[in-house]
């Protein structure tokens, strides 16, 4: 950027509409105002100190779909975030990336919603609210999707659907299994933990692990 000694320089900013009328711009320790927008140092006759500060900036909400599932709640991938709070906050200008881990047999389609694009890895500067989702697609590779059965892990249970009567084998990591009869929608209460579930249903034999919260 080129200016003349002794002429004037102007500059803006860039913020969240919120936090314009609080950003705070000295030059030389002495406060100037925006006029329009834009900042000007009247005369440039040597070095100048610019400072720019901004008390308590608004945080920005970044919603990323960290899980999807299907509708027999099986995972299809998750997505990892780099750059934001627990909250799903950040600050305007901030760099976030986004890694989508699609499961094996499934497919990643690219991105939806405030950003777009194929690549798994995404990075992006936040300038405003965002919400974004993978699209996956496809089956788990160890799933078999039948109508009508459903299981999945829940906080203390395991939970499946099936139509008519069927026999459910729960082996826990520890290799302790047991067998039961289940119908229509029954909860297993079992303690926290990763458990294989065998569902027997006639000539259907359908294998699955869930997780227990």
């Amino acid at each position: 950027m080129q200016y003349l000694r002794g002429g004037s320089f102007a500059f803006t900013l860039s913020s969240l509409v919120a936090d314009s009328a609080n950003i705070v711009v000295k030059v030389d320790n002495e406060v100037i105002t925006p006029v329009d927008g834009t900042f000007t140092i009247a005369k440039v006759d040597g070095n100048k100190v610019v400072s720019v500060a901004l008390a308590n900036p608004t945080k920005v909400k970044v919603v990323v779909e960290k899980e999807t599932r299907n509708a027999n709640k099986n995972l299809l991938g998750k997505v990892e975030i780099e750059g934001l709070a627990a909250d799903s906050t950040c600050y305007y200008g901030d760099e976030v990336t986004i890694v989508a881990f699609p499961e094996s047999g499934v497919t990643f389609g690219g991105w939806s919603g405030s950003i777009t694009g194929k690549e798994k890895l995404a990075t992006f500067i936040v300038k405003e609210a965002m919400k974004i989702a993978p699209k996956f697609s496809g089956v788990p590779t160890g799933i078999k999707e039948i109508q009508g059965i459903n299981i999945y892990g829940a906080d203390g249970y395991i939970f499946i659907s099936c139509n008519g009567a069927a026999k459910a084998t729960i082996v826990s990591m520890d290799g302790r299994a047991r067998t039961i009869e289940v119908s229509g929608e029954t909860r297993i209460q079992e303690s926290a933990g990763l458990y294989g579930v065998v569902l027997v249903q006639g000539s259907q034999v359908i294998k699955k692990k869930v997780i227990v919260r």
